[in-house]
């Protein structure tokens, strides 16, 4: 491996993850920098100009819990409370502050390809 492909990889696995209080929901959940594989696999199969639907699959996709196990399962039922019963405001603050804190980008980084 080269050196620069090294560095990325020790960088990337020695990156703690960025904690995000959601009083709203009574937890802590917890983020690692978004990369490129993600991206595609969040942004798979949702309509790139749905700012929700999009901000939802990244939450169900990066959302962890201080273990490092995913908070949602990837489901149609996951889905349907995300999209029809939690605020967005809440979803918008939470992918926010956990892009703000990360060195990759923000929240827009996962809608706008």
């Amino acid at each position: 491996m080269s050196d620069i492909l090294q560095i990325i990889s020790e960088r990337h696995d020695a990156q703690a993850p960025t904690a995000v209080e959601v009083p709203e929901w009574g937890v802590t959940l917890y983020f690692t920098p978004l990369t490129a594989a993600e991206r595609a696999a969040i942004r798979k199969g949702v309509n790139p100009d749905d700012d929700g639907e999009m901000l939802v699959s990244g939450l169900i996709r990066k959302a962890r819990d201080k273990d490092g196990k995913p908070v949602f399962e990837d489901n149609a039922t996951t889905r349907a409370t995300l999209v029809g019963k939690a605020e967005f405001s809440v979803i918008r603050r939470i992918m926010n502050e956990a892009s703000a804190a990360s060195p990759v980008g923000t929240a827009d980084d996962v809608k706008n390809a």
